[in-house]
């Protein structure tokens, strides 16, 4: 009867001890949450500062200027939608404005134009003609796969891109 009594006793302190352990995890618990949430609202409470919002930017750089829009709008009137000769127009005010964005300026900006330009843009205007592969396969020969040596070094290939003058070689190697 003591084994009895002497493990109900033992259980009893278990349990004791078990709830105390339990209660010092559940206050060191709440002291985390506690501080998680104090310091949650602080940074709530700065956000919200006057003064302190800060303003969403879209898109990379600087933003348009009424002068780089006309001056967009004039070599447009120039080149039409060849990007590449609109940017090689020695436009300063332009000058550090990439093809993407003087394309997507044109495009959200002055949509109407943008349109009846590509009404009129021919689709010969990118499409290859013989000299051009003529000369991207001299280029191969001379300077391998360097996509940009080739393009830089021939009047020809230098209205496109990298990416399309790759492309269009390894269409010229399957034929």
């Amino acid at each position: 009867m003591n084994a009895v009594k002497e493990e109900e006793s033992n259980m009893i302190d278990i349990d004791v001890k078990v709830e105390y352990l339990m209660d010092i995890k559940r206050e060191e618990v709440e002291e985390v949450v506690e501080e998680v949430v104090v310091g949650v609202k602080r940074k709530a409470e700065e956000e919200t500062k006057p003064g302190k919002t800060k303003k969403k930017r879209v898109g990379k750089g600087k933003p348009w200027t009424e002068e780089e829009d006309d001056a967009l709008l004039k070599v447009v009137g120039k080149y039409g939608l060849d990007f590449k000769r609109i940017k090689d127009d020695n436009d300063k005010v332009l000058a550090h404005r990439t093809l993407a964005d003087l394309q997507t300026r044109l495009y959200l900006k002055f949509p109407e134009k943008y349109e009846e330009l590509r009404a009129v843009t021919p689709s010969s205007v990118y499409a290859w003609t013989s000299e051009e592969d003529a000369a991207l396969k001299r280029g191969v020969e001379v300077h391998g796969s360097d996509w940009e040596k080739i393009m830089s070094n021939n009047e020809f290939l230098k209205r496109r891109k990298t990416t399309v003058i790759k492309k269009r070689y390894n269409r010229l190697l399957r034929k």
